[in-house]
């Protein structure tokens, strides 16, 4: 795996530990497990709720993963998801 790779799944990592256990439990273990074992140990970029995360300097790969996982694991209402798929989309 590529470093940039590393570093995307190191700030995937990050912005789950700011969600909180109760965001990390609706996605699979295995999920979880490859995210923290892919990631670049020695790169922790830090996230704040304060600021919009496209104005955090984060990886536009990262910000689409967790797009991603928003759709697939978070976001339980039908209309939202359809609205998101649409997002996605484009």
């Amino acid at each position: 795996m590529n470093i940039e790779d590393k570093k995307m799944y190191s700030e995937v990592y990050s912005i789950l530990n700011l969600l909180g256990e109760e965001y990390i439990n609706k996605i699979p273990k295995k999920i979880i497990n490859f995210v923290r074992k892919n990631r670049m140990n020695t790169y922790t970029p830090k996230y704040s709720f304060e600021e919009d995360l496209d104005k955090q300097n984060i990886k536009k790969d990262s910000l689409a993963l967790i797009a991603l996982l928003n759709f697939k694991y978070w976001t339980e209402n039908e209309k939202e998801k359809r609205e998101i798929y649409s997002l996605l989309k484009k």
